[in-house]
Parts: structure tokens; sequence; C-alpha cells
């Protein structure tokens, strides 16, 4: 099982947090990622690190003013 990290961003900060995150699989690192966003307005981004390399990014604003699910933006999907 790969090992992620996710990178959280605060809200108006410069410094990510980070905290370690159990999951079998890209697909699920994703939909807990943007289930951590969702969780309250404190973080804004989340870039998740798989095995200590970056995998993609989520990010609080690609979700659609209707209120549905996250979409991911092509300009941070992949950062590695």
């Amino acid at each position: 099982m790969p090992d992620y990290r996710f990178q959280l961003l605060p809200r108006g900060a410069a410094v990510r947090f980070e905290e370690p995150v159990t999951a079998a699989d890209d697909e699920e690192a994703r939909a807990l990622a943007e289930m951590r966003l969702l969780l309250g307005e404190t973080f804004v981004d989340v870039t998740v690190i798989r095995d200590g390399v970056a995998a993609f990014r989520v990010q609080r604003d690609a979700r659609p003013a209707n209120g549905g699910p996250m979409h991911r933006r092509p300009d941070a999907e992949r950062t590695a």
C-alpha cells in the first residue's frame, strides 16, 4: 500500500500542515482529500503526496457554485 500524506494549506496562510493518511490507492486518497476540504472552512488546498512525491492537488475553489461535488482543475491535477 502506498504511503500517503496530505499537505494542507489553511485559508490566508503561506505555511502548509502535513498529516498522514491511510488510503489504498489514488482514487481513495482523492476522495479523502475532497472530504478533508469539505469538513470545514479552514483549509483551501490539499496536495496529496504519494511515497514522498506530489501526486495531485485538490482545491476548495474547484467546487461548482451549485454546491455539487468538487471537480478537478486541469491546471492543478498532476504535479508529478
